[in-house]
């Protein structure tokens, strides 16, 4: 599957959209420099969900019924 980044258009997301990256992080880095490490500026988890919403906005901008026919699989490794 093609990465969300490189996208821009419904149509580049015909056969889905990869929302992996590497380094990402479950927790925002606040959660992480308020406990003294400092990760720099990664994505994380709500970045990423963040994307999601706005893919189901560019493919179905004025219904949301196509997300009833739809597969969303979320996986979270690490």
């Amino acid at each position: 599957m093609p990465p969300y980044l490189s996208g821009r258009r419904a149509e580049d997301f015909l056969h889905g959209a990869n929302f992996a990256v590497d380094r990402a992080t479950a927790l925002a880095p606040d959660f992480f420099r308020d406990r003294g490490f400092d990760v720099g500026d990664v994505v994380h988890l709500d970045m990423e969900l963040e994307w999601f919403r706005d893919m189901l906005s560019l493919l179905c901008p004025a219904d949301l019924s196509l997300s009833g026919m739809s597969l969303f699989l979320a996986v979270s490794i690490g």
